[in-house]
């Protein structure tokens, strides 16, 4: 299946630190095509083994705006009108048989430069 990205992957470079504290190493960003097919964004060692990871990160614009009632929303988009294949149908769908060995979801600053919480 071939795709054509909708977004920047820039953005995934302010996972490494966070991933590093967490005890990856040897990051890298994965290929188009391991992003694209195995919702991976980010390869990398964890103790001895190699792993793939996905990740997301949450902009303040669309924090919800009752932050006292949902503190963090978690989202994972559903649908694209592009018809590009989303996160769901890449972490759940039997049409992705190969899923990221680990997860991470975070909210991002206001200014889009670093991670205020992550999980």
């Amino acid at each position: 299946m071939t795709v054509q990205p909708d977004f920047s992957r820039r953005k995934e470079l302010i996972w490494f630190p966070v991933l590093q504290r967490a005890g990856f190493h040897d990051l890298a960003l994965a290929d188009e095509s391991l992003d694209h097919e195995q919702a991976t964004d980010i390869q990398g060692n964890y103790g001895y083994g190699k792993s793939r990871i996905a990740v997301r990160a949450r902009e303040p614009k669309y924090s919800p705006k009752k932050l006292d009632v949902y503190k963090r929303e978690f989202t994972i988009r559903y649908r694209r009108p592009t018809g590009v294949p989303t996160e769901w149908e890449k972490l759940f769908s039997k049409d992705f048989p190969y899923k990221p060995n680990y997860m991470a979801y975070g909210w991002v600053d206001d200014e889009n430069r670093d991670l205020n919480e992550w999980v």
